[in-house]
């Protein structure tokens, strides 16, 4: 009774601040840039590109400041890393490839500098170690493999891929902390944890089990003890998986906000994790106890 009490409102602890829509009929991935004074831009995977926000314009964050074009998509993923935008797209299609985008000059304009190709063009998710801005930038669902492509970018006008794990099945997205990578093995029961260490020969270390298959994507809490891994399939909670031994995993605790929907994306910042759960909007949930995650805030989109 509580549940559907709860999600009768649209938002909780949550504010909205603007609604943008350049007019593209789809948008896919996003992530932030802060720049050296402190200004925070949204950079937004719309279907004919990547669009940029900046947040803390006087004169409204819904003018777009910059657009890079790119293919036509439903699948446009961002990271960034220093001054650097890398992009992915994934459609099967011509003309793809890893674009790299120069944000020094926001906000006065961004500009492609560079588009890798060499080892891949379309590419489904792009990662990077968010706990750091380590030069290395890690491919998932490229037209030449199934695993995962590490590419050194500490130079982002050549890129160079430096390794690939390549288990021969499907990883569709992956988690990087450290030297370790937990790579999720979509078509496979669970989420293979690699040693990175040595980026030209990673190395498998062992699997955090799902026996039911479709693992999505994790993010790890900030002591590095617990890993909430998602599943891309209805009727699936998210699990929490306390880490510490790789020879004693334990699922502590899971969470959904709909048990008829899928928890998504996942990610850590503090004690907070913020989850695209689909039909259920933003959730951010309090895992100050891992092992007893608390809703504290939504935002229910479509």
């Amino acid at each position: 009774l509580s549940y559907f009490s709860l999600n009768a409102q649209i938002s909780l602890n949550v504010d909205l601040i603007a609604a943008i829509d350049r007019g593209d009929s789809r948008y896919s991935g996003s992530w932030v840039y802060v720049d050296p004074l402190g200004q925070e831009y949204a950079l937004v995977g719309a279907k004919t590109g990547t669009a940029i926000y900046w947040l803390d314009n006087p004169d409204g964050m819904e003018n777009e400041v910059a657009f890079i074009p790119g293919p036509s998509t439903n699948w446009r993923e961002i990271t960034v890393i220093a001054d650097k935008a890398y992009v992915v797209t994934d459609v099967q299609d011509t003309d793809h490839s890893m674009q790299v985008i120069d944000l020094g000059a926001l906000p006065d304009y961004a500009n492609l500098i560079s588009s890798y190709d060499d080892t891949f063009d379309k590419g489904h998710i792009i990662q990077k170690d968010i706990f750091d801005d380590s030069p290395y930038v890690y491919i998932n669902g490229t037209t030449t493999t199934s695993g995962v492509h590490i590419l050194d970018i500490s130079d982002p006008f050549e890129p160079v891929e430096v390794g690939v794990y390549n288990p021969g099945y499907y990883i569709h997205d992956c988690h990087v902390r450290g030297n370790l990578l937990f790579a999720h093995a979509f078509f496979e029961p669970g989420t293979d944890v690699v040693d990175i260490s040595d980026k030209s020969n990673p190395t498998f270390l062992y699997r955090i089990p799902d026996p039911n298959g479709s693992t999505h994507s994790s993010t790890m809490t900030m002591d590095g003890k617990y890993l909430i891994v998602a599943n891309e399939q209805d009727g699936r909670d998210a699990i929490i998986w306390n880490i510490e031994d790789p020879n004693n995993l334990e699922a502590v605790a899971t969470y959904t906000a709909n048990n008829e929907s899928l928890v998504h994306n996942p990610y850590i910042k503090g004690d907070f994790v913020y989850i695209a759960h689909n039909t259920e909007g933003l959730r951010i949930v309090d895992l100050a106890d891992p092992e007893v995650p608390v809703e504290v805030g939504f935002y229910d989109t479509f």
